[in-house]
């Protein structure tokens, strides 16, 4: 198996470095900064993981996660509330 990809998902520059910092050695990574470009990511990018901020600019998290579960390209995430992030995996990992 590859490098598996994590989208990270924040609208603050400082959290998605600090992220990134952690995670770019193990990972491929992708950043979305609102809750347009994170539909967009996971459906262009597939990631095994998104890590996601509750407080985006243009939606809530949790808002994000259920248009996500209505969409067909996006639902097969499934989510998990970690505050202050939710975390999404495909339902083959679990």
């Amino acid at each position: 198996m590859g490098v598996q990809t994590i989208l990270i998902v924040d609208d603050e520059p400082g959290n998605l470095a600090i992220m990134g910092d952690i995670l770019a050695n193990s990972y491929k990574l992708v950043f979305a900064r609102n809750g347009s470009e994170t539909l967009a990511a996971v459906v262009k990018h597939r990631p095994a993981m998104v890590l996601l901020d509750i407080g985006l600019p243009d939606i809530d998290g949790y808002a994000l996660c259920g248009r996500s579960r209505k969409s067909t390209q996006t639902a097969r995430f499934r989510s998990f509330s970690l505050p202050p992030t939710l975390i999404w995996r495909t339902k083959r990992q679990l």
